[in-house]
């Protein structure tokens, strides 16, 4: 849940200086760049970008410790990501 307060926060501050700024565009250019980054960076640590053939050689040279280690950082840097995301694709489809 600490994550979903990261991703929450950003998106304030985000919301905050476009208020500032008289420019609600800056929500979906600034959210969906962060939440893009931070879901991308997910993909990657979830193996997503790699064949199935890397990811089965990856996986039986890592210890269950570091596998839980990598899960646990992607499921952080997703639930980041997302909200940023949701409210940039709201605000883009609404303006």
């Amino acid at each position: 849940m600490k994550s979903i307060g990261i991703g929450l926060s950003i998106l304030l501050c985000t919301s905050i200086a476009s208020f500032l700024l008289q420019d609600w565009g800056i929500i979906y250019r600034i959210g969906g760049g962060v939440g893009g980054l931070f879901l991308f960076a997910a993909g990657l640590l979830s193996g997503a970008f790699i064949s199935g053939d890397r990811n089965r050689a990856n996986f039986s040279n890592e210890s269950n410790e570091e596998t839980r280690r990598r899960h646990a950082l992607f499921r952080k840097l997703f639930l980041i990501g997302i909200p940023n995301l949701v409210v940039a694709i709201i605000v883009y489809i609404l303006l």
